[in-house]
């Protein structure tokens, strides 16, 4: 028996088991974040690391939010590349909000971005900055980052983070390359 309600730019939830006359089983749950990205075709310029790539780009829309304590298989993880994803909207969309759901964990060397850069376009040629947000921003913001925006007509929405790089020295993993971990990008 599966529940489930889907309407854009909610989050909905579905509950399966498996029954048999006189046996039931567990109850599965899982919470899913609808929005415009759910779902739709994601391009990343450089692949992530094969250590941190269970799901590959669609990990980034497919509307679970990774889990905390965080395991490899709900987030990707960027070292030395950074992320920068490219999702295909399908349609031409008004939007004023891109949320993306950023790990830090410094004991495993994984920190926040030191930037987010939105970019949208209508055809996957010329594209224009949203905004960009810092590292003390993304901080603040915590796990979800949230950059607003005026609204913005795009097929195409484009998401750079940036490492932060080497490590300062007194933290951990000091002198290697800082990790990012992200999971979830919606687009409102």
């Amino acid at each position: 028996m599966t529940d489930a309600i889907c309407s854009a730019k909610s989050a909905t939830g579905m509950k399966s088991y498996l029954f048999f006359p006189e046996v039931k089983g567990n109850v599965f749950s899982q919470k899913y974040l609808v929005n415009y990205a759910t779902g739709k075709e994601v391009t990343l310029k450089d692949q992530p690391d094969p250590e941190y790539s269970k799901g590959g780009a669609f990990t980034l829309v497919n509307g679970i939010v990774g889990n905390l304590p965080w395991n490899g298989n709900d987030w990707l993880g960027f070292q030395k590349t950074g992320m920068d994803a490219t999702i295909d909207l399908e349609i031409v969309r008004e939007i004023t909000q891109v949320n993306v759901d950023v790990l830090n964990d410094s004991v495993s060397w994984i920190y926040p971005p030191a930037s987010i850069e939105v970019l949208v376009s209508e055809d996957n040629i010329e594209f224009v900055s949203v905004g960009k947000l810092n590292s003390n921003e993304i901080k603040k913001s915590g796990r979800l980052t949230s950059l607003k925006f005026a609204k913005r007509s795009a097929r195409y929405v484009k998401v750079v983070a940036t490492t932060k790089g080497k490590i300062e020295a007194g933290a951990p993993g000091a002198g290697n390359d800082a990790w990012i971990m992200v999971d979830e990008i919606q687009v409102n």
